[in-house]
């Protein structure tokens, strides 16, 4: 279950004045290309520690297959921005026995380390990720949302 995190902004005054400036198709453009780069520091955050978490036994790396992925039919549906950060990995199509498939391998046992099962304690990887990186982010965001829109209204 994904848990939703609510924030208020707090003197983005002259971000707000800037965004009431330009059209809603450059608004949407410049939220859409800030939100992705900031949404980089999660990223990159991820897969290092998931890396420290990843078997070097085996060739296939959790770390490989952790994706930024931009929510279409979400925005499609409501006009909101949105990206998904997690581990892509294909359920389907598990052989049996599960064997690697080495780099870039699918890795259907994220979840396990994550959250743990009765038999494994969990060992949070992405949990920790977002918490510890809120304000970076943020401070991102709004230095990449700022920059979008002087560009804009230079134009």
């Amino acid at each position: 279950m994904a848990n939703k995190i609510t924030f208020s902004l707090i003197g983005f005054n002259e971000v707000r004045r800037k965004l009431a400036l330009v059209k809603a198709e450059v608004r949407g453009k410049a939220t859409r290309s800030a939100l992705r780069r900031a949404s980089g520091i999660l990223v990159r955050a991820a897969k290092q520690k998931a890396l420290a978490l990843d078997d070097p036994k085996t060739g296939r790396r959790i770390a490989d297959n952790i994706r930024l992925q931009f929510g279409t039919k979400v925005y499609r549906q409501t006009g909101k921005h949105l990206y998904r950060i997690g581990v892509a990995t294909n359920f389907k199509n598990i052989p049996s026995g599960n064997p690697d498939t080495g780099p870039k391998g699918n890795t259907p046992h994220w979840h396990f380390i994550e959250f743990g099962t009765k038999f494994v304690r969990e060992q949070p990887y992405m949990r920790p990720v977002f918490s510890a990186n809120t304000n970076q982010v943020i401070n991102r965001f709004s230095i990449e949302l700022n920059k979008e829109l002087d560009k804009a209204l230079k134009q």
